[in-house]
């Protein structure tokens, strides 16, 4: 009863602290393409792409792994010292090859502010995966949520005052190293900081952790850069103009994405302690109540999305920002399978299956990058949002077909998400046909 109210708490507590952020970024890309020229825009949202690579990046999976580790075990310094040496060596490979990518709109000295933003993120913070495992979700809610609200006045602020990409991204970096020594002095993390000794974990301890995160934090960069491959694709073959509009589109509608990550989040310890005592009915209970809270909570949003998106965007952009709107009604199909596609990712780390969803994620972005280019010239920003939505739902068949396969596809309401999907398609093709 005590595990099910504190579940309870944590979806209502994360899910309404992300839904206050989905609204504020909603509100501050409004903001900043108003205040912001056409080409400093495109630049903050390439570098707001580079963030979002480089969080995962530096987080590289050691979130799950710290989360799984932090729920069972009675040392936490010791999981805490693991998970931060973790994160510095893959944070330092994951720059140096995020440094390769050939972008037009940043300047080195802007993807370097990009790259110390993301490190310094909510996700990459071994305080926060602590909370996490202790299962007090409703704490990092109130964290974190605090330390959104200031981003989102000081750099509104900022963009007011006409001030470049650089001073943005170091206002962002600033909040976040307030945020990191506000959590330090908590009292909730004192046991990470109580006094005694700590045995400093061996090469072999520290070999062996890097190697139990490097599926998952494979699997999770590449559904980062798969959910980022369209921006990207449009910085190097499109126009400053179409990054702008179809990267205004996508972060509106992804925004919303935050709510369903909380459900997600929030189920993945239950499942993983259930996955590890062998119970299949609380494995299946778990799977059919992520997966249908996720659907009810986004198929009104979705379909509010199809037929408000035009007039909204016509009514809080400028106008040259034309299709925006229509990018995004092109977008909410993907919005639900994205959502849904995560609770899958979630059971597949539970499972151990990381590997084999690393070969998943990739056929998703061959699948996006292929249809864009072939369709793309004429029209980047519809062309992508649509390669998006293919690229998700090849995703989504292709881990559904795994879980079938290994026969742990129990709890997953299949006609629930495969009617879902085919009435939102309807919807869109209505709208524009």
């Amino acid at each position: 009863m005590l595990r099910r109210k504190q579940f309870s708490v944590n979806v209502l507590t994360n899910a309404g602290g992300n839904a206050v952020n989905s609204a504020l970024q909603l509100l501050l890309l409004l903001l900043l393409a108003r205040l912001l020229p056409t080409p400093v825009f495109a630049a903050f949202v390439t570098a707001r792409t580079i963030v979002a690579l480089g969080e995962t990046a530096s987080d590289y999976g050691a979130r799950l792994w710290a989360v799984r580790e932090f729920t069972t075990s009675e040392n936490p310094r010791q999981i805490l010292l693991r998970s931060v040496l973790c994160k510095l060596f893959y944070t330092a490979c994951a720059m140096a090859v995020l440094a390769c990518l050939p972008l037009n709109s940043l300047t080195p000295a802007d993807f370097v502010l990009s790259t110390l933003v993301a490190i310094t993120q909510p996700g990459t913070d071994p305080l926060l995966w602590y909370l996490r495992g202790r299962d007090r979700l409703d704490i990092e809610a109130v964290l974190v949520l605090f330390n959104r609200v200031l981003i989102f006045a000081a750099l509104g602020l900022a963009a007011w005052l006409e001030a470049g990409v650089s001073t943005l991204l170091l206002v962002w970096l600033a909040l976040n190293l307030v945020r990191l020594l506000s959590e330090a002095v908590a009292p909730v993390m004192q046991p990470l900081f109580a006094r005694g000794a700590i045995d400093k974990p061996s090469a072999t301890d520290l070999i062996r952790t890097l190697v139990d995160v490097f599926p998952i934090g494979t699997s999770l960069f590449l559904t980062t850069l798969f959910y980022r491959a369209g921006i990207l694709l449009l910085d190097v073959f499109g126009t400053p103009e179409d990054v702008a509009v179809f990267g205004t589109g996508f972060q509106l509608v992804t925004a919303a994405g935050f709510v369903g990550t909380s459900v997600c989040v929030a189920s993945f310890s239950p499942l993983v302690q259930a996955v590890q005592s062998q119970d299949p009915d609380a494995v299946r209970s778990i799977i059919s109540r992520t997966l249908v809270l996720t659907t009810l909570i986004f198929v009104p949003l979705c379909f509010l999305g199809i037929w408000i998106s035009v007039p909204v965007a016509d009514r809080f952009l400028p106008d040259r920002f034309s299709g925006t709107g229509e990018t995004m009604v092109l977008l909410m199909p993907g919005l639900y399978l994205s959502c849904i596609n995560m609770g899958l990712r979630f059971t597949l780390t539970a499972f151990a299956l990381n590997w084999q969803d690393v070969l998943i994620v990739l056929l998703g972005i061959a699948s996006l990058t292929a249809f864009t280019l072939f369709y793309g010239a004429d029209s980047w920003p519809f062309v992508a949002a649509v390669g998006w939505v293919l690229g998700e739902a090849v995703v989504l068949i292709s881990r559904m077909s795994l879980l079938l396969h290994y026969h742990r596809q129990a709890g997953i309401p299949l006609r629930l998400i495969a009617s879902t999907t085919v009435l939102l398609t309807v919807a869109v093709r209505q709208l524009f046909w």
